[in-house]
C-alpha cells in the first residue's frame, strides 16, 4: 500500500513522539499529532510551535493567541505554585493586583503593563498574602490597603431601572453556581416553599463584579437614591437562605446607607386567585398597625424626610368583611371601572399606567407598605413588603423574611377557615404562633424579636428619633441571636 495513504503507518512527530500516520497532520514537511501537537481552529490546523497558539493556564488547553477575550496574568497550578500565562477574561472571576505588590521573582520576564495586573482568581492573592483595597477592589500589600468604601463604580454591563433587562450574565452564572453548591441553612422548610427576592438600596459603595455571582446580586439604578439598588435573583429554600446571608455580608462590607434608603422584600410562588387576593388584603389590613409599630413612626409619612410618600397604609375600601376582588383590583389599577371593562384575570395584563413594564414610578398604588400591584399586573405574581428601614444586618433581614413569609403562609393555609369574628382578633404575634407553632422555639424567637422592635421604636420616638436614624446607625452592630448563633438559620 502507498505510504501516503497508509494511515496505520508509525511515524515520528516533530517533537519526537511516535504515532499512527492517521493520528497526525503533515505541516511544513513534519508530522504533528492532532489535538496534542496541533489544534484545529476555524477550519485550519495550527502547530503549538507556530507562534499562533498559547496555553490557557485555567483550562490547560491551547487556544489562538489573537483571541481578544484572553488576558495575561497570574494563576495557581495544581501543585499550588504561582504561574504566569493567559486565561479568559471574566469580570466575575478575575482579580486586579497592584503590580508593585507582586514579589520581584514573579516580575522577571513579565508582560504586565501599567500599575495593575490580573490574577485568574482569589487563589492567587491568598497565596501572595495580599489584602483588598475596598475603595478600588485592587489587591495589594496589607499595609497599603484601605477599608474605605468606594464612592462610585462603573459596571461593564447594562445597569438600568429594570431587573428583567439587567445582569443576564450574573443571573446565568448564579444559577449555574447554585447547581454545584450544597445548602447549609436551617429552617428553610418553615418558609413553606415560597420564593423570595430582596432589594437593598444604598447611598454609596460599589460591589465589585467578582462578588455578585455567589451573592446573587444585580446592581440597578433607582431615581430615589444616590447609590445602586442591589436586587437579589429570585431565591428559594436552603440555598436561597445561604445566598441571602452571603449577600448581607457583601453589602455590609462594600456599601453604605442612610434614612433615604429602604429594604424591599418580594415573596412569590404563592396561589394566584381572587380568593387568595381578598384573604391576603384582609389579613394585611388587620395586622398593618402591628407592622407599622415595629418601624419608625415617620414610616407612613416618608415625605417628611424623603420628599415622597413611599410606604402608606393600605386604603379603606369599606367594611373589611365585605371587601371584594373587584374593589381591590379597581383600586390597584387606579380606575374605578377597570374590573368591569378591562380586567381579564390576574397576572394577564400590565398595569394601565405602565403598559411596557418600564415605568413603575408612574404606578402610585405601589407606594403602600404591602404592594400587590405585581401580584395583579405582573406575570411574577409576587407581593412586595416595602416598609423595612435600610438594613444589611443578617439577623434583621432573615427575621423580616420569616415574618413576611409567615403572613403569606397564614393566608394560604389558615385564613380561609377563620371566621370574620376570629379575624378581628388577629395580630402579628398570633400569626407567628399559628404558622410556626410546630417549632415553638422559632415562634417564640420571632415574637420576642417583634416585641423588641416595638419597644425599641417607642423608645426611639420618645428620644426624638422619628425617622429611624438610631436603627440605621446601629445596624452593623445589632445582634439578636438564636441559640447563640448569628441568625435563625445560621448553621456554623
Amino acid at each position: 500500500m502507498d505510504k501516503k495513504v497508509d494511515l496505520n503507518r508509525i511515524v515520528t512527530t516533530f517533537f519526537g513522539q511516535t504515532a499512527k500516520r492517521g493520528e497526525c497532520r503533515s505541516i511544513q514537511n513534519a508530522f504533528y499529532k492532532m489535538n496534542e501537537e496541533c489544534f484545529k481552529f476555524n477550519g485550519r490546523w495550527y502547530r503549538i510551535n507556530s507562534g499562533f497558539l498559547i496555553k490557557n493556564i485555567e483550562t490547560d488547553t491551547w487556544v489562538l493567541k489573537d483571541d481578544p477575550t484572553l488576558i495575561y496574568g497570574l494563576g495557581v497550578d495544581t501543585k499550588g505554585e504561582i504561574i504566569k500565562g493567559y486565561f479568559r477574561k471574566s469580570i466575575f472571576k478575575n482579580v486586579p493586583i497592584d503590580v508593585g505588590s507582586i514579589p520581584e521573582e514573579l516580575m522577571k520576564d513579565i508582560k504586565f503593563s501599567g500599575r495593575t495586573a490580573y490574577a485568574l482568581n482569589l487563589d492567587v492573592v491568598k497565596k501572595l498574602g495580599l489584602k483588598e483595597d475596598i475603595s478600588t477592589g485592587i489587591f495589594m500589600l496589607p499595609r497599603l490597603a484601605s477599608r474605605r468604601i468606594a464612592i462610585g463604580g462603573n459596571y461593564g454591563f447594562v445597569v438600568d431601572y429594570s431587573f428583567e433587562s439587567s445582569g443576564d450574565a450574573i443571573k446565568e452564572a448564579f444559577y449555574e453556581y447554585l447547581k454545584k453548591s450544597t445548602g447549609r441553612s436551617n429552617y428553610a422548610e418553615l418558609l413553606g416553599g415560597v420564593s423570595f427576592g430582596l432589594e437593598f438600596e444604598t447611598t454609596d459603595g460599589y460591589i465589585h463584579p467578582r462578588y455578585l455571582v455567589k451573592s446573587g446580586l444585580i446592581p440597578l439604578r433607582d431615581g430615589s437614591i444616590s447609590g445602586f439598588e442591589y436586587v437579589t435573583c429570585p431565591l428559594q429554600g436552603t440555598k436561597g437562605l445561604d445566598t441571602l446571608l452571603r449577600a448581607t455580608k457583601v453589602l455590609t462590607k462594600y456599601t453604605a446607607k442612610n434614612i433615604s434608603c429602604s429594604l424591599h422584600l418580594h415573596i412569590g410562588n404563592i396561589p394566584v386567585s381572587e380568593k387568595f387576593l381578598v384573604d391576603y388584603w384582609k389579613v394585611c389590613k388587620l395586622v398593618e398597625k402591628d407592622i407599622f409599630s415595629i418601624f419608625p413612626k415617620a414610616m407612613s409619612n416618608t415625605s417628611s424626610y424623603k420628599g415622597h410618600d413611599y410606604c402608606n397604609y393600605l386604603p379603606n375600601l369599606g367594611a373589611l368583611s365585605s371587601t371584594t376582588a373587584r374593589q381591590i383590583i379597581n383600586w390597584a389599577s387606579g380606575k374605578d371601572s377597570y374590573y368591569e371593562t378591562t380586567y381579564s384575570g390576574l397576572t394577564r395584563k400590565p398595569h394601565p399606567n405602565d403598559t411596557d413594564n418600564n415605568r413603575k414610578w408612574n404606578v402610585m398604588q405601589r407606594y403602600v407598605w404591602n404592594n400587590i400591584v405585581p401580584y395583579i399586573f405582573s406575570k411574577r405574581g409576587t407581593v412586595e413588603f416595602r416598609i423595612h428601614t435600610a438594613s444589611t444586618n443578617p439577623a434583621k433581614v432573615i427575621n423580616w423574611l420569616f415574618i413576611c413569609a409567615g403572613i403569606v403562609n397564614f393566608v394560604k393555609t389558615y385564613a380561609p377557615s377563620y371566621s370574620d369574628e376570629a379575624m378581628k382578633k388577629l395580630n402579628l404575634n398570633t400569626i407567628m404562633n399559628v404558622v410556626y407553632g410546630r417549632d415553638r422555639e422559632v415562634a417564640d424567637y420571632l415574637n420576642k424579636y417583634i416585641d423588641f422592635r416595638r419597644d425599641f421604636m417607642n423608645q426611639s420616638y420618645e428620644s426624638g428619633d422619628k425617622v429611624g436614624s438610631l436603627e440605621i446607625a446601629n445596624d452593623l452592630d445589632f445582634e439578636f441571636k438564636f441559640k447563640g448563633k448569628e441568625t435563625l438559620v445560621s448553621n456554623e
